[in-house]
C-alpha cells in the first residue's frame, strides 16, 4: 500500500513539473511577442526616393538606399541588381519592366470622351488619335488600316506630338491609343542612321542616345497625365507582336469601329505579321548602351517620381544633344500654321509649360 502511494506521489510531482514548464514557456513567448523589435522602424519619409535635386549625373549613386536584395519581396523602383550581369541585360530588363508598369490607360466611365464640331451644320466628329513618339512600322501600319474606316463622324489621326496640358477641349482628342515601344531599343534605332560612316555628327553617339532615350521617357510621362482624365488605351508593341489578333480587336473596340473587318483584313495581312514577328532582344543593343539605358531610365524615374510629377520634365533642355529631329517633334503642337494637317486645328495651349516647349 505504501509503495502504491509513493508511486502516486512521484506521478503527481512529475505532472506538476510539466505544468510549470509549460506555463513558463507560454509566459516567455507572450513577453517576446509584446517586446518591440530591435530593428529600427523606418518612417514613410525615410523610404521615399531621393529628391530630383540629388541626382546630378546619370548614375546609381543616388539610388543606393533603394538597392534590392534577392530576399526583398518587391521593388520600390529601378536599381542595380546584386547578381552577376556582365552584359547589363538583367539590370536593363528590370528597369524597363518597372518603367512599363507605371504606364496608364483610362478605360472607365469617368474618362472624358467627347466629340468635336466639324463646322458643318452643327455636325460633330469623334477624333481618334494614334500616338507614338517614333514613326515605327507598326504605328504606320495601324494608322493606314484605321484610315480605311474614316467617315464624317470618325477621324483617325496619327501624331508624335504629346497632347497639350488640359482636358479634351484643349488637346482635341476624343480617344487616344498610345503605342509603347521598348524605348531602350527604339532610341538606338532612331539615332543609329545618324552615325554611319558617311555622316558627320558633332554629338557623341552615347550622348545622343541618352538624350533620345530621355525624350521618349518624357513623352510617356506626358501621356500618363492625359490618361488621368481622357479615354486612352495603352498598347505595348511586344504584345502587338506576340498577339496581333487580340490587340487589333482591342483597338477596334476602343475606337468604336462599327464594321472592323476592313481594318482587320488590312492590318493582319501575312506580310504585316511577318514584319511584326520581331521580338524584344537586347542582343541588338551594344553592351555600353545597355548600361547607359539602365542608368538613364533609373534617373528619369526618380526625377519624374515614377512618371507622376507635374509638369513632366521638358523636351527643350535636351535639344543640344538630339540628332534625330528638333524637340518640337514631341512637344505640344501649339502652332495654327499646320491646321490643314488635321492635328493642329484643335489643340489649345493655355499652360505656360506648353508655350515654353515651342
Amino acid at each position: 500500500m505504501k509503495k502504491k502511494q509513493s508511486n502516486y506521489l512521484q506521478f503527481a510531482a512529475v505532472l506538476a513539473l510539466l505544468i510549470f514548464a509549460a506555463w513558463g514557456g507560454y509566459s516567455i513567448a507572450m513577453m517576446t511577442k509584446n517586446t518591440p523589435s530591435s530593428q529600427p522602424v523606418v518612417s514613410p519619409e525615410a523610404e521615399q526616393q531621393p529628391s530630383p535635386s540629388a541626382i546630378s549625373t546619370v548614375t546609381f549613386d543616388a539610388l543606393e538606399t533603394n538597392t534590392v536584395t534577392e530576399s526583398a519581396p518587391e521593388s520600390s523602383g529601378p536599381t542595380s541588381l546584386p547578381v552577376k550581369d556582365d552584359e547589363g541585360i538583367v539590370e536593363l530588363t528590370r528597369n524597363m519592366m518597372f518603367f512599363e508598369s507605371t504606364l496608364k490607360s483610362c478605360l472607365g466611365r469617368y474618362c472624358i470622351d467627347i466629340a468635336f464640331p466639324t463646322g458643318k451644320d452643327g455636325a460633330k466628329q469623334d477624333r481618334y488619335g494614334l500616338l507614338s513618339p517614333s514613326e515605327t512600322f507598326h504605328a504606320k501600319a495601324l494608322f493606314k488600316s484605321a484610315k480605311l474606316l474614316e467617315s464624317e463622324s470618325q477621324s483617325f489621326i496619327e501624331s508624335t506630338h504629346v497632347p497639350t496640358y488640359g482636358y479634351g477641349k484643349n488637346h482635341g482628342w476624343t480617344r487616344i491609343v498610345r503605342l509603347v515601344d521598348d524605348v531602350a531599343l527604339q532610341a538606338y534605332r532612331d539615332i543609329e542612321p545618324f552615325f554611319s560612316e558617311s555622316q558627320q555628327t558633332p554629338v557623341k553617339m552615347e550622348d545622343a542616345y541618352a538624350a533620345q532615350l530621355r525624350a521618349l521617357l518624357r513623352w510617356h510621362c506626358r501621356l500618363n497625365h492625359v490618361a488621368a482624365h481622357t479615354s486612352m488605351l495603352t498598347v505595348k508593341s511586344d504584345h502587338l507582336f506576340s498577339n496581333p489578333h487580340f490587340e487589333a480587336q482591342s483597338i477596334a473596340s476602343f475606337f468604336n469601329m462599327k464594321d472592323p473587318k476592313p481594318f482587320f483584313d488590312d492590318f493582319l495581312r501575312s506580310d504585316t505579321l511577318q514584319t511584326l514577328a520581331q521580338r524584344r532582344s537586347y542582343d541588338q543593343l551594344p553592351s555600353p548602351y545597355r548600361q547607359v539605358a539602365a542608368s538613364v531610365i533609373a534617373d528619369e524615374m526618380v526625377r519624374s517620381r515614377n512618371m507622376t510629377k507635374w509638369p513632366c520634365l521638358p523636351f527643350k533642355e535636351l535639344r543640344t544633344h538630339l540628332v534625330t529631329q528638333e524637340h518640337r517633334q514631341w512637344a505640344p503642337n501649339c502652332s495654327r500654321d499646320s491646321a490643314a494637317s488635321g492635328s493642329a486645328a484643335y489643340p489649345k495651349c493655355s499652360v505656360q509649360y506648353d508655350f515654353a516647349e515651342q
